[in-house]
């Protein structure tokens, strides 16, 4: 888990997502990051536990949104930036 984790965006994936969820899986691509990879990395974050992926009903549109375990982590990350920034 903490390889994937430590995967390029990941922590600025988890961001978006806890502050902009529910989103289309296409607009986290457009909007956090134009990587092949983006897609696989929301996947992961399903696998973890962090995130649910819907299907709607009348395209191939998936809805990204946050667990309850995903805005724990989230604030998690928050709460090391607040930290690390402190002088």
């Amino acid at each position: 888990m903490v390889q994937k984790l430590e995967g390029k965006h990941m922590l600025s994936l988890i961001l978006y997502l806890d502050s902009m969820a529910p989103v289309i899986k296409t607009d986290v691509y457009n909007d956090v990051a134009r990587s092949s990879s983006m897609l696989t990395r929301i996947d992961d974050l399903e696998e973890m536990g962090l995130v649910k992926i819907y299907a709607t009903g009348r395209t191939n549109n998936k809805v990204v949104t946050m667990t309850d375990k995903g805005r724990n982590v989230a604030q998690m990350i928050r709460k090391m930036i607040e930290i690390a920034e402190e002088k």
